[in-house]
């Protein structure tokens, strides 16, 4: 037991003084500011909710064309759930379906909490989410072929996608 704690002791001490690197993106206070202002505001349950997501159909009424909205209520009024992500299940909807789902979700959150929700698109086979979308390959095919055109192409064919979504 010895010969694995001390190697990892000195390891999390050379991890520990290690210099930290330069953010990515550098820091605006006035945008820090704004962020503590709204947590500071915010209730224990509202910040629980916000590191939650769920997946589209626990919004969808029974048709899975529309969002259910005493599911809405729940979910987003009550639980403040901070993320809902749209991957691909049994049915695609349509661009206006989709557009008006997401425009509902965002004006219950911001109704409920003041922070928009986080809608994300499961995108790993290109805009499987719409009924006119384009289905493509798992990336590690599209990486098989050794054909980097082949990714850019499909990249660009699915930010148009969901762009004129």
């Amino acid at each position: 037991m010895k010969k694995y704690l001390i190697p990892l002791a000195i390891v999390s001490v050379v991890a520990c003084n290690a210099p930290k690197p330069a953010p990515a993106i550098p820091t605006d206070p006035a945008v820090e500011a704004k962020v503590e202002s709204v947590l500071a505001g915010m209730t224990l349950e509202e910040k629980a909710g916000q590191l939650v997501q769920l997946n589209i159909s626990t919004l969808e009424d029974a048709t899975h064309e529309a969002i259910d909205p005493l599911k809405l209520d729940l979910i987003i009024g009550q639980y403040k759930v901070g993320s809902i992500l749209n991957v691909m299940h049994d049915a695609a909807h349509t661009r206006e379906q989709t557009a008006a789902m997401v425009r509902q979700i965002q004006e219950k959150s911001m109704e409920a909490i003041g922070i928009p929700c986080i809608y994300g698109l499961d995108m790993i086979h290109g805009a499987s989410y719409l009924v006119e979308g384009t289905l493509y390959p798992q990336e590690i095919n599209i990486g098989a072929t050794f054909k980097r055109d082949f990714a850019r192409m499909m990249g660009h064919a699915m930010a148009y996608e969901t762009r004129a979504a």
